[in-house]
């Protein structure tokens, strides 16, 4: 492919193949401007066809090269994932503590008055 493109830069990247199929996902790099889709398809179906068979199907799609994500609502994404975890935390928490509450109750009882009520009107009482 280099040769036949007059291109030393250009590379060929297998990305993966389609389950139970033969076709694969690849994706070409140069740092031509030159090469368009068209030329690149065409000597890439000639170098195929003449080293391997001449039953193949070629469907090429470009992929705009782009730096910055173009999706305007990812940081809104990014903040309700923030604010689940916070909130599941947050409920993990609360869920622990009560767990603890619940099974120190009945270890600790509940507070009875050593004098009982009875005792406590006779005592007052006047005699």
């Amino acid at each position: 492919m280099k040769v036949a493109l007059s291109d030393s830069t250009f590379n060929i990247t297998v990305v993966g193949f389609r389950p139970g199929s033969v076709i694969a996902y690849f994706i070409w790099t140069t740092q031509s401007s030159t090469l368009d889709t068209n030329t690149v398809q065409a000597t890439l179906i000639n170098a195929v066809s003449l080293l391997i068979s001449s039953n193949i199907t070629s469907m090429m799609t470009d992929i705009a090269t782009s730096g910055s994500s173009t999706d305007p609502y990812y940081g809104w994404r990014t903040a309700v994932i923030v604010i689940g975890v916070f909130l599941g935390v947050a409920l993990l928490l609360v869920a622990v503590i009560a767990l603890i509450c619940y099974n120190t109750g009945g270890r600790l009882g509940r507070y009875k008055p050593s004098v009982s009520s009875d005792e406590m009107a006779r005592s007052l009482s006047y005699r």
